[in-house]
């Protein structure tokens, strides 16, 4: 009898065995399909889980980046001023003057120009119509003394200065020309310099240089001004005019040095 079942048994297992073939051909995709939605929303579930991390992550790594510029624009500040510092060091004072170091630490605008302010005053020996001046590396072993104004106004503990290109500004040149031409240098709208009533039969020509004259009361000849860019000629006129650009811009000047006798 066990025997006659067990054959029953083994019957009906091998005719179900299509069946099954068939019914696991059709649902394998279906079951396949499910695995795979099932490790997406795992992958999703843990992204989630992690957002709050990485975002933490990015903004720590934000904040690494920011102080990274910040140093970097610190460090170019700190360039910028010792190359300043070392050629102000490196300059040439004018025989008969000595060099009180000034710190640019604001500016004032008005119709004539911009005026700069300085944190020195009389009490350190400053005066109005002083020089204010910097170097400027014109060769390895050459740094030139350049004039960018002169003091303003002056008080106890600070001063202050306008441009050589200030409306205000007037002091007296002297040409790198033949004849040495000297001549009145005025500022324009803190732009440039213009060189006014300069004889006709004196040469004037582009790219000479202009130096302080020794006409000037407290200012000692010989300081750079600037370079003639342009000569303006009129016909029948007495004088001619030129047109001088100086040889730096004080934006991004920190330290100067005022010349007193």
């Amino acid at each position: 009898m066990s025997k006659i079942l067990i054959l029953l048994a083994a019957l009906v297992i091998l005719s179900l065995r299509p069946v099954w073939r068939t019914t696991q051909q059709l649902t394998q995709p279906a079951i396949n399909y499910s695995l795979e939605l099932v490790d997406r929303l795992a992958s999703g579930m843990a992204t989630f889980l992690n957002a709050g991390q990485w975002q933490r992550e990015n903004e720590q790594l934000r904040n690494q980046v920011a102080l990274l510029h910040g140093k970097l624009g610190s460090y170019a500040e700190l360039v910028n001023e010792n190359e300043q510092l070392r050629q102000l060091n490196a300059m040439v004072v004018p025989l008969g003057y000595k060099k009180i170091g000034s710190r640019v630490v604001g500016q004032q605008i008005d119709e004539s120009g911009s005026y700069y302010l300085l944190d020195r005053g009389w009490r350190d020996g400053l005066q109005v119509g002083m020089p204010v001046v910097v170097g400027l590396e014109q060769s390895q072993d050459v740094v030139s003394a350049t004039i960018l104004g002169t003091i303003q106004t002056v008080s106890e503990r600070m001063s202050s200065f306008n441009l050589t290109t200030s409306s205000a500004s007037q002091i007296i040149i002297q040409i790198n020309n033949e004849s040495y031409t000297q001549t009145l240098a005025a500022g324009e709208y803190n732009l440039a310099i213009r060189l006014k009533f300069i004889p006709q039969d004196n040469k004037i020509e582009a790219g000479q240089l202009v130096f302080t004259s020794n006409l000037n009361p407290l200012i000692p000849p010989g300081l750079l001004v600037g370079v003639i860019s342009e000569v303006s000629q009129i016909e029948g006129d007495f004088f001619k005019s030129a047109i001088v650009t100086p040889p730096l811009e004080i934006t991004n000047l920190n330290y100067v040095y005022v010349l007193a006798k």
